[in-house]
Formats: C-alpha cells, structure tokens, sequence
C-alpha cells in the first residue's frame, strides 16, 4: 500500500499509520502568541549572548511557523487578534532534539502493531518532556523481509506520533555493497531518509557502503580506532560512537550519555572545544533501556561529560535539530518551526539539578499546544 507522500508500507502498518492520537493534540489553531515569558531562548545569535536571550520576551506564531519575536512591549498591534498562551513568567526554549532512539527493539514479523503501540507510548511521554523531535532507527538484520517490516513499523510510527520523526536505517553489520544496492537499499529508500553505518574496522568499508546506501543520508559510528572511519564520514549527516573524540567537518558529532552506564566516555567537552557541532543522543531502546526525559541527559553531560550549562541546552535543542537534518528547529527567529517548551523552573542551572524531573509545564509542536 502507499501511503502520505508516496512512501509504500504494508497493510498492517498503513493501519496503525492513519490512527491519528487524537488525544495528544489540542484542537486549538496553530496560530498564537505567548506572551509573558521571562527569558525566551530563541538559539539565534542576534539577540543576547550565544543563547539567544530575550527577557520579557513574547513570540507569535501563524501556520505552524515562528513570525516576530521580541519584547513582549514591541509585540505589534496585528498580532492582537490571536489567541494568548501566558507562560507565566517562565523560561521558554526550542523543543528538545533527541539526535538517536530504538524505540522498536526487535520487530519480529508477527507482531508490527504491538512493537508500534510500545513506542508510541514511549514517545508520547519523551513529548510530555519536551522532546518535540528524535531520529528513529531500526533494522541492523541480514533477513530483508525482517529490514521492511521494522522500516514501516517505522514509518506507521513516525505518522502516529505528534512529534517530528526522522527515520534511520541501520545498515545490517555485515552487508555487501552490491547485495545492499539489489536487495535492501531499493526497499529502505522508500521508507527511511538515512542509513546508519558502523565501522567493524574493516579498510574502506564504510565509504564502501555509503556509496552503496545512496540517496539515503548517511550516518557513521565509528570503529575503537577510528581513522579510516572518519575520514570517510567527512559530509555525513552525524558522526557518533564510544571513540568519537574529535570533530569530522561537514558534520554533527553525537554523544550518548547513558554510555556511561556501560562503562562508556562521554566526550563532549573534547568534542565541543574541537569545534564540533553536538548533539545529543538519548540512544533509547524498549527492548534495553529508556530514557523518557532531558534531564538526566542534561545532569550527565554538565556533571560528567564537563559541558556548560548553556552548551547541554544548545546541544538538546539546536544541536540536535541539526543532526535530524532540520535547520529550521532548535531554534526560535522567523521563519522557523515553532516547537517550544515553557521551562518549569525559575533557571537553567536548578533545572540541571533535578535531573529526575520532567521539566516541561507546556510543550507546543508547530505552535499547537500539547496536552498533558
């Protein structure tokens, strides 16, 4: 069956693709302002600071779109007509970015719907969060018929989710670029946007499958000792992996930080001081370990991985648009998609210190309230 935009998805997950969650979404327009906002981190360098702050600070959104944004005593007098959201005096942000999640485990064939309803469960609450968009990746098996299935469980996911999913193939370890080409890649470009490729080490193995993966975007995770790796990742849509210690031109570096429960490195001020543009990963798995909120990711980053508080922020919110391939997200100026989060908290640096919190009082994807 084809379905939305011409992408092919079998009949059981066309099913769970139209079942719109209704229940996630106001019904209010797409068009408002927020007025009321304390400091608005809009990521945009013409304001304050490499945050982007504007105090006292209002925002107005039509169609799903950012269209002024500025002191809530400039907010012009044609914006007078939209419906208010007061955000109480709090901290308003870009939604969170997360840059990596397997929400799908392992999708055997007989059961997509079930492996779908876990995920969006799990989805549903990272959006309650304030997690507004996440790269989805799935497959990694030699079996084709198994790579489609998870593919389009995770393109029903991706239509039945409120949040903005951008779907990774990862590319099963031990694939030959002409068997990729004949058999997986014609099925997976139809139903993914990019390919996640990992080094085994192997010379040239990586530029070998990325030539084969095309026109899919490609991902790395790079090899123990990444050299050959690296170089070939150069213009790649993200680099990431344990050994990741410096940054690939044209690229976004991703970090994990729940590696460090494995006995991983989190190098992100390594990364951040090499001029690498970063990125966070919650590396979410139903079938292993789920990490529904930032703020554990937050506390990691600043109190292991040596980040600043406002750099984790940037690299949840703007940074990890980036790695989605989205430059209109993570970030607050006209023109932009309008996901924000009104921040719970009277500061960055106390929302850092609770890092078993859920930070969000309200979240908005593409200016359209959340409930909760």
């Amino acid at each position: 069956m084809v379905g939305p935009k011409g992408i092919g998805i079998c009949g059981e997950c066309a099913a769970l693709a139209v079942e719109v969650a209704a229940d996630a979404v106001d019904a209010d327009s797409a068009d408002r302002v927020l007025v009321s906002i304390g400091r608005l981190m809009t990521n945009d360098r013409h304001h304050d600071g490499p945050l982007g702050w504007i105090d006292e600070a209002a925002i107005a959104v039509r169609r799903g779109r950012v269209t002024w944004v500025g002191q809530e005593r400039h907010l012009p007098a044609r914006y007078d007509d939209l419906p208010r959201f007061d955000a109480g005096g709090r901290i308003v942000c870009p939604g969170f970015a997360d840059a990596g999640v397997g929400l799908l485990g392992i999708v055997d064939s007989g059961e997509p719907e079930a492996a779908v309803a876990r995920a969006a469960d799990v989805a549903a609450t990272m959006l309650q969060h304030g997690v507004t968009s996440f790269d989805l990746r799935t497959g990694g098996s030699d079996d084709p018929m198994k790579e489609t299935v998870a593919l389009a469980a995770a393109r029903a996911l991706a239509e039945r989710v409120a949040a903005t999913v951008s779907v990774t193939w990862v590319v099963p370890p031990t694939s030959d670029a002409d068997e990729l080409r004949r058999v997986l890649v014609p099925a997976a470009s139809r139903l993914a946007a990019n390919a996640l490729v990992r080094c085994d080490g192997t010379d040239g193995r990586v530029d070998r499958i990325i030539r084969a993966v095309r026109p899919l975007r490609s991902r790395v995770e790079v090899c123990d000792e990444p050299v050959d790796c690296l170089e070939a990742a150069e213009g790649a849509l993200s680099v990431g992996g344990a050994a990741h210690l410096s940054a690939v031109e044209g690229t976004v570096s991703v970090v994990e930080p729940t590696r460090l429960f494995d006995g991983g490195s989190l190098p992100s001020r390594k990364l951040w001081d090499g001029g690498a543009v970063v990125a966070v990963a919650s590396g979410n798995d139903t079938s292993r370990r789920v990490v529904e909120s930032p703020a554990l990711l937050a506390a990691l980053l600043v109190e292991v991985g040596g980040l600043t508080v406002d750099e984790t922020l940037w690299a949840l919110t703007r940074g990890g648009a980036l790695a989605l391939g989205d430059p209109e997200r993570g970030r607050l100026r006209p023109g932009d998609v309008a996901d924000l989060v009104v921040l719970d908290g009277d500061s960055l640096d106390d929302l850092v210190r609770r890092p078993d919190a859920n930070w969000a009082s309200a979240v908005l994807v593409g200016g359209v309230l959340m409930t909760t």
